[in-house]
């Protein structure tokens, strides 16, 4: 959005300051890489959709951002990628290893198992599939601990804003 932003308003003859100014008060779509904390726990609340390519750059930023804890990825079912399907959950399991995630949890029926497969494959250390968002939720419950950055990121269907969300209600 940052730089966009800025050449639409330079074009409209608006300075630096002003676009700057302008853009440190916007809003981002709810579920758009928002960074969020609850009870100690690092959020990058990537929900709002996902393909193969947002999957693998989200995956990327993951492994860049600083942690004092494990970096966990929790990795939903992606729809609507026709025939892609297959070959696209396997490179966002086989990248979460290659990026050295600490942590990679696949949620959701379907290919969504592909990814945990793939991940464990490629050499990934810790990994578990789950059937449902609620159960993903119980499982982040017993794993992480203060300090640790967590990647939400799956389709619209699936779901995967619940996660943070019910991390919230202890």
């Amino acid at each position: 959005m940052g730089f966009p932003a800025y050449a639409a308003g330079t074009t409209l003859g608006m300075s630096l300051e002003e676009c700057c100014a302008g853009l440190s008060t916007a809003k981002l779509t709810r579920g758009r890489l928002e960074q969020k904390t609850v009870n100690g726990i690092h959020f990058l609340d990537d929900s709002y959709n996902a393909n193969p390519d947002s999957v693998v750059a989200a995956l990327r930023t993951l492994a860049q951002i600083p942690a004092q804890g494990r970096r966990i990825a929790m990795l939903g079912r992606m729809n609507e990628l026709g025939i892609e399907a297959e070959a696209g959950h396997r490179r966002v399991g086989k990248t979460a290893a290659e990026e050295k995630i600490d942590c990679v949890v696949s949620v959701g029926d379907g290919f969504a198992g592909l990814i945990a497969e793939s991940a464990r494959q490629a050499g990934a250390k810790e990994v578990f599939q789950t059937a449902s968002t609620e159960e993903a939720t119980d499982l982040l419950r017993k794993i992480a601990s203060k300090g640790d950055l967590v990647l939400i990121k799956g389709s619209r269907t699936v779901r995967m804003e619940r996660i943070v969300e019910g991390l919230a209600v202890l």
